[in-house]
């Protein structure tokens, strides 16, 4: 059976590292396809749900990650919240 690819394997660091090379405002799969991402999860790139996934995990730990959400498309737009 193959390893199948979870939001549970996405790092919490990997994700806080991607979203602060990006701009302000980006969407779900500027985090999927950034060099980075790609690089450390390679194995899981062909996975179907391979964006989908990193959109749940950046939903999961958006408190942490200072993002909120801006709309429910399937590339969703999420905005970094400023102090």
């Amino acid at each position: 059976m193959a390893d199948k690819f979870t939001k549970h394997k996405v790092s919490q660091i990997r994700l806080k590292e991607t979203v602060a090379q990006l701009p302000a405002s980006f969407r779900t799969t500027d985090v999927s396809k950034h060099r980075d991402v790609q690089n450390a999860y390679k194995n899981y790139s062909d996975d179907p749900q391979f964006h989908q996934i990193f959109g749940i995990a950046l939903s999961a730990h958006k408190a942490s990650l200072r993002i909120k959400k801006i709309d429910d498309s399937p590339n969703a737009t999420w905005q970094k919240i400023e102090d």
